[in-house]
């Protein structure tokens, strides 16, 4: 017994001895590795958290162009067209390097045979150029003989750069359109199946006040163009 009692002790020493230094260390390795996931978990909870804010900034933004949008479609009175130019800063870039114009889709308002389109430069052009943002309306004649019979053939027309800020005037243009030529238009030699350029002003408004915060022509990279038929 007393062989056994010495046996038996000494093997429990030896598991005791055994067992409490790896659980320790076990101990603390596993804490280690919780601390890591914990460390990973907060990583991605930011990366998400970061995503989410962006994107809720992003659909704000949508929701407040739509807006102004939306208003302007609702100044909209008998034939008329709203040109949005999204991207402002990219397009003046672009019109400062190449010296191109910026042309709206084709617009039918009512005069047979006829169709126009807004040309805006964002860099300007004559006496205006790398001052003023010129602003013209061009047309261009689709068939002779549906003009020729056209009832209308002489009509009132508006281009305009809307202010997206309440209180804040447009800046108009009004001029007479006629179908026989007979109106101030701007002078041209091209054909009339052509486009050519009707009415406008090559220094219609200054960069410095279109691109004013303040004023609001130019609001979150957005400017409205329009055009309307008066009478």
């Amino acid at each position: 017994m007393q062989e056994h009692s010495k046996t038996c002790h000494s093997v429990g020493d030896k598991i005791e001895k055994s067992i409490v230094p790896q659980g320790k260390g076990a101990s603390k390795k596993k804490a280690k590795s919780g601390n890591i996931n914990t460390d990973a978990e907060i990583k991605e909870l930011r990366k998400l958290l970061n995503a989410a804010m962006k994107e809720i900034a992003e659909l704000k933004l949508s929701q407040s162009v739509q807006e102004r949008k939306t208003a302007a479609l609702l100044r909209r009175t008998g034939a008329s067209y709203v040109w949005c130019l999204e991207s402002y800063r990219i397009l003046r870039r672009h019109a400062i390097s190449r010296r191109d114009d910026c042309l709206s889709e084709p617009i039918f308002f009512g005069l047979a045979g006829c169709k126009f389109r807004l040309q805006a430069n964002l860099y300007g052009i004559g006496c205006g150029a790398g001052t003023h943002m010129a602003f013209f309306v061009q047309s261009k004649v689709v068939d002779v003989a549906r003009m020729d019979s056209c009832c209308v053939k002489k009509t009132r027309c508006l281009i305009r750069v809307a202010s997206q800020r309440e209180g804040v005037d447009h800046v108009d243009l009004t001029f007479d359109f006629s179908v026989s030529g007979q109106d101030r238009r701007r002078s041209t030699s091209r054909p009339l199946h052509m486009w050519n350029t009707l009415f406008g002003r090559e220094k219609f408004i200054l960069f410095e006040e279109l691109e004013d915060q303040r004023v609001g022509y130019v609001v979150d990279d957005m400017l409205i163009l329009e055009f309307h038929v008066i009478d």
